[in-house]
């Protein structure tokens, strides 16, 4: 029986569904599965809780510090003890954290035949000068990840973007690298979760990047014309100067789903009920809601940018945006969205069956389980 180990030192809710895709497909494979994991998961982790260590508690720059310090007084031997235990024949690293390179160097020299993974969600922000005063902070993740390299057999990228990107930071890389979509297990229930009552859904972080300017720039637009549309915003941010800007009628006009813990079932009722669900993203590697969008049939409205227009396509799935667009680009899309709803919304789904569904899984990792 092969070994899996999965390591995910720093807690993003959003990785935790193609985490559990993944072992859930070796597992059926006949695989053995283990996890290595931020404590913060563990509310998210019903399918796996017999079977996870929950080395940290990262989630802030704080708490890596934390960990960190904790890592080299006596987890160390902790993580040890677990190698020898279930002697992985596959590592995969999911997010990167500062311990990410102690551990591989432990693995290679405690368990040297294990196949060390990662996938590289982010391989660099090509141009840091919009990002101020967080530039820094790019800067000293994408170094992490570059020591961390010489250490790993494989990189797996989920978009050609992130190739370009990772090609771009990382030239001197001679190893191996695969293109690999993130996957999802479909859990779409489309008999109790079909009642399309919202005209569009912004989910996900409430960042300048991600368009929250544009979304509630549309929702002043909606109450001050009274255009009469459904919006709906999901998220864990704290939203609160955005709401305050409106009036307090917003609420007929704005349903807001905020909590410190979404779940993906919350996400994926979300875009169920909604026609359209918005990427009005400045700059992005690839998106994780877009694949979840679709797999509920719902079109997503995005800006026409790489890592978007790659897998949105214009009138086909979806609609593509200037740049610079207006409200009234969104609106002239969700109007075209509503009146060719029933084919806009089957070649979502399509999309979704044909790139990002588990059921690829052979096909995307036919050479893991033939190794």
């Amino acid at each position: 029986m092969k070994s899996l180990l999965i390591i995910c030192m720093r807690y993003a809710p959003g990785n935790w569904q193609h985490m559990k895709s993944f072992a859930s497909c070796l597992k059926e494979k006949g695989w053995s599965i283990s996890f290595i994991m931020s404590g913060k998961f563990k509310w998210m982790n019903k399918d796996f809780s017999d079977i996870v260590y929950y080395l940290t508690l990262s989630k802030s720059f704080l708490s890596m510090l934390c960990d960190m310090f904790l890592f080299f007084v006596y987890k160390w031997i902790i993580f040890q003890k677990i190698l020898r235990k279930h002697n992985p024949d596959v590592i995969v690293f999911v997010m990167w954290h500062p311990l990410n390179y102690f551990l591989a160097r432990i693995a290679r020299k405690v368990s040297p035949c294990s196949q060390i993974l990662i996938w590289l969600h982010e391989p660099c922000k090509v141009d840091k000068s919009a990002y101020k005063e967080k530039a820094l902070a790019y800067r000293i993740i994408e170094y992490i990840q570059q020591i961390l390299l010489p250490l790993t057999d494989v990189v797996i990228l989920h978009s050609n973007r992130a190739l370009a990107a990772f090609r771009f930071r990382y030239p001197d890389y001679k190893g191996k690298m695969r293109i690999i979509p993130l996957l999802f297990r479909d859990e779409y229930n489309a008999k109790s979760l079909n009642s399309r009552v919202f005209d569009i859904t912004f989910i996900g972080n409430a960042a300048k990047s991600k368009g929250i300017d544009n979304f509630f720039d549309l929702a002043r637009k909606n109450q001050e014309l009274n255009l009469g549309l459904r919006l709906q915003i999901v998220t864990s941010s704290k939203i609160d100067v955005y709401l305050n800007e409106l009036n307090c009628e917003g609420g007929k006009f704005l349903k807001v789903v905020r909590k410190s813990r979404v779940s993906d079932e919350e996400i994926r009722e979300a875009c169920a009920e909604s026609f359209t669900v918005c990427a009005f993203y400045k700059e992005v590697t690839q998106s994780g809601v877009i694949p979840v969008a679709f797999m509920c049939g719902t079109p997503v409205i995005g800006t026409n940018i790489e890592g978007l227009n790659e897998c949105i396509i214009d009138k086909f799935n979806g609609s593509l945006l200037p740049e610079n667009f207006s409200y009234k680009d969104v609106i002239s899309a969700l109007t075209y969205a509503k009146e060719n709803f029933s084919k806009l919304s089957k070649n979502a789904r399509e999309s979704y069956e044909a790139i990002w569904s588990e059921r690829n899984f052979e096909k995307h990792y036919g050479w893991l389980l033939n190794a």
